[in-house]
């Protein structure tokens, strides 16, 4: 019998509750349009340029934070964003994630029927491809159980619960941003890490999932202008 991960929706009334709503409805037009700005979802006017919408994502510093505002001992969540970071997946497709989709040997993981009922296998970088293993073993998962588990539902963990887990470790670390950080702020913040560690944008198209390059390009101008800032920063 697999045990669980510690849960750590015991107790929601210390959650945010402003916007809650709002971040549900971001994420569900984010993960539901994938031609709008490479499934951009943000709670403010988006940048735009050459009337394409620029998706927020979070500097290393920011991601930092985060990660440092989750427990170490909450495993189970640390592996739920590092799902949606370090490999970029969907917030459905992180919590439906089983065992046997992961491959230790290979630095791999199989993501089932993402968008468009199509499998997709992506890389799982050297430093989270650690931290999986150790929960995989720590945990006992079988081939065909969900690792993103909720001890309410005996099941793999809702969307719902991932977005109130977003807004409890966000208001923790007391990220200073212009948006709202939702689940898929993850998504496009992992394609913008794997662009500035010279991830061609093919490979990156194919870990994303994009049918289009075009979709994949976006991630480009979000580099590009983080370049510009640097550079134009020394003569300020």
């Amino acid at each position: 019998m697999t045990k669980y991960p510690p849960d750590d929706l015991e107790d929601e009334s210390d959650l945010p509750q402003a916007g809650a709503l709002m971040d549900k409805a971001l994420d569900a037009i984010s993960e539901g349009d994938e031609h709008d700005a490479a499934d951009s979802s943000d709670a403010d006017e988006p940048t735009r340029r050459r009337g394409r919408k620029i998706p927020r994502y979070l500097e290393d510093l920011h991601v930092d934070q985060f990660f440092s505002a989750i427990p170490l001992h909450k495993t189970r969540d640390r592996v739920l964003f590092g799902l949606m970071f370090y490999c970029q997946l969907r917030v459905a497709e992180a919590v439906s994630v089983k065992a046997g989709d992961v491959s230790v040997t290979r630095s791999t993981l199989t993501v089932r029927e993402g968008k468009g009922r199509k499998d997709r296998v992506v890389a799982i970088p050297p430093n989270f491809l650690i931290e999986i293993d150790e929960y995989l073993t720590e945990y006992g998962f079988t081939a065909a159980d969900c690792i993103i588990t909720s001890q309410k539902t005996d099941g793999h963990l809702k969307t719902d619960a991932v977005r109130k887990l977003t807004r409890r470790y966000s208001a923790i670390a007391k990220i200073d941003v212009p948006f709202t950080i939702t689940p898929h702020t993850f998504r496009h913040s992992g394609a913008r890490w794997l662009i500035d560690r010279g991830v061609v944008l093919t490979d990156l198209q194919k870990q994303l999932g994009h049918a289009n390059l075009e979709t994949t390009a976006i991630y480009t101008e979000l580099t590009d202008t983080k370049r510009v800032d640097n550079i134009l920063e020394r003569f300020r």
